[in-house]
Formats: structure tokens, C-alpha cells, sequence
């Protein structure tokens, strides 16, 4: 998921247990913290939602994700960021079907990339890649794709100065929409898209 410090890419998930519960069952989910501890993200208005599923329950329940304002603004690049989801097995308060605190439980985490603001002042600066939920993925005969690339931040000087250069993996069997990007190139929210196609070469 690619958000913004502007708060764009504001997002929600499910979840829902596989088997249904004989008892409470309790999933939890963190944000992670910045380095003076403030979270990054809010999971449903916080630092951390509980999730409680009660006996014979499987509704899933939504987590709404949102940029924090009262993080701190990053001042090196776009960071990586890792919503922890895990069964709560604390014993107040925690899960009480003990099929679930016996098992280890697979739950993936929430991936995130969190880009610097537009208008970035603390120093942040990235060139980000975002490809679509399946990738880059192209076939001859007019099967493109395509990925976009974001900026930060969309001021002068970098904007004046940047250049991203792009080359082709296999210079003869790919074709690139543009192989090099300039300030001038990115919109107003200082995104490029690219267009990648396939050579039809029979």
C-alpha cells in the first residue's frame, strides 16, 4: 500500500477468523513507531485496534488505516512500514478459545510505503516505483502494462534538477513509454506513468 505524509492512499482491510469460535478471540494490530514513538499510521483512529470475535462469529471486521499528522515528517526518504497483526494471547483480556492459542496462527502483515509530503521541508527526498496489485507483466500482441513513478517532494530546486533514468532489462524485447523522466514530466501530484510493451517480433 503506498500512502503520503499529505495523507493520500488512505486505506482499509479485513479481517476474519478461518474457523469459527467456540470462545473470545482477540486479533490485534499495530503501527508501527516513529523514532520519538509517535506511529506513523492510525489503525481505526489509534496506535493499535482490537478485534474481538465472539463465540460463533465470523464477521469480518474492517481496519481503517490513516497518516498520523502528529508523526513526525521524515527527513531522510520514503520509509517501509509493517502493520503487525497477531492473536492477542495476553491472559486478561486476550483469546479464550484455546484452539487458537495452542495453534500457531498465520496472519500476514500489512505492507506500507509511506512517501515524504509534497511539499516535503525536513529534508525527505524519493523516487518511488509503484506497480500495479499483479506487477509489470506484458505479452506480445498489445498486452501492456504499466507502473508509475512518484516524487518527492514537488518543489523547486529537486523538481528543477531531478532526471530518472530508466533502462530496459532486454534492450530488444521491451519498449519503454519514456526512458527518462524530468521535473517538467510529473504532474501535479509529481507522479509519471510509464507504459511498458512487449516488441511483437513475430
Amino acid at each position: 500500500h503506498l500512502m503520503s505524509e499529505d495523507g493520500l492512499g488512505d486505506f482499509s482491510f479485513s479481517v476474519f477468523p478461518t474457523r469459527l469460535p467456540q470462545d473470545d478471540v482477540v486479533v490485534k494490530v499495530r503501527a508501527p513507531r516513529a523514532r520519538d514513538g509517535i506511529a506513523y499510521v492510525k489503525v481505526n483512529g489509534g496506535g493499535e485496534a482490537s478485534l474481538t470475535f465472539a463465540a460463533g462469529s465470523m464477521v469480518p471486521q474492517e481496519v481503517a488505516v490513516t497518516y498520523n499528522t502528529d508523526a513526525i515528517a521524515l527527513s531522510i526518504t520514503a520509509v517501509d512500514l509493517t502493520l503487525e497483526v497477531l492473536v492477542d494471547k495476553s491472559e486478561s483480556g486476550g483469546t479464550e478459545d484455546a484452539r487458537f492459542l495452542d495453534a500457531d496462527q498465520s496472519l500476514p502483515p500489512v505492507e506500507i510505503r509511506l512517501l515524504p509530503s509534497l511539499t516535503n521541508a525536513a529534508g525527505a527526498m524519493s523516487v518511488t516505483i509503484q506497480e500495479g496489485p499483479g506487477g509489470t507483466e506484458i505479452l506480445e500482441g498489445g498486452f501492456s502494462s504499466s507502473y508509475d513513478v512518484h516524487l518527492r517532494p514537488c518543489t523547486s530546486p529537486f523538481k528543477d534538477v531531478v532526471k530518472v533514468t530508466m533502462v530496459e532489462s532486454v534492450a530488444d524485447q521491451i519498449l519503454l513509454s519514456k526512458t527518462e523522466l524530468v521535473g517538467a514530466d510529473f504532474d501535479n501530484e509529481c507522479k509519471a506513468t510509464i507504459t511498458v510493451d512487449a516488441v511483437d517480433d513475430g
